[in-house]
């Protein structure tokens, strides 16, 4: 099984200074998506229980591969990034876009995960438009992966009003939140 951890490098948004209504992020110190890392935790999860691969993917400027070493010292395979220094941080389109060329190129991906919002922007919308670009199911707000087998895939989703058991067929991208896990510390 191969799984893609999407994960983004923000700013750390206390730092962050407004100067004539724009961020002025020289300076602030960057880290990964809090979201994130509730993403590469269950990927590495999967990848335990079920075996394959995990690959994180970020798009973005050089300096994002901070994030992605960040995730590979948790247990993700192999890092990519995608540079694109005209990259807008909370351009949902264009950043999903990319992403999902990036995993048609990387090719027999079965799972795609990211956390539920980029703090930073706080859209709630890269996981779908990406499921969109890739004409893949989305499953959306997933609390907890139940099973994978026969090229499905069971999961339990939080809404405002309830939870839902939801089963798809692979490929899938989904959005977690944070209580699907709980991020395991780097290793050395």
């Amino acid at each position: 099984m191969k799984i893609v951890v999407c994960v983004k490098q923000i700013p750390v948004v206390s730092q962050v200074v407004l100067t004539n209504q724009h961020p002025k992020l020289e300076g602030v110190e960057q880290i990964i998506n809090p979201f994130d890392e509730y993403a590469i935790e269950e990927g590495v999860a999967l990848k335990e229980r079920f075996g394959g691969q995990v690959i994180a993917l970020s798009v973005g400027r050089k300096e994002n591969d901070k994030c992605l070493r960040d995730a590979m010292s948790v247990g993700a395979d192999e890092a990519i990034l995608v540079q694109d220094d005209n990259n807008q941080q909370t351009d949902v389109l264009r950043t999903s876009y990319i992403l999902s060329k990036a995993i048609q190129k990387i090719g027999h991906v079965d799972i795609v995960i990211a956390g539920k919002v980029a703090t930073d922007g706080n859209t709630h919308q890269t996981a779908p438009a990406l499921a969109g670009w890739l004409k893949w199911n989305q499953l959306i707000y997933v609390k907890k992966i139940e099973q994978i087998e026969n090229q499905k895939i069971t999961v339990w989703r939080i809404t405002n009003l309830t939870e839902q058991k939801i089963r798809s067929p692979l490929p899938v991208v989904i959005s977690v939140v944070k209580e699907i896990n709980e991020p395991r510390l780097p290793s050395l």
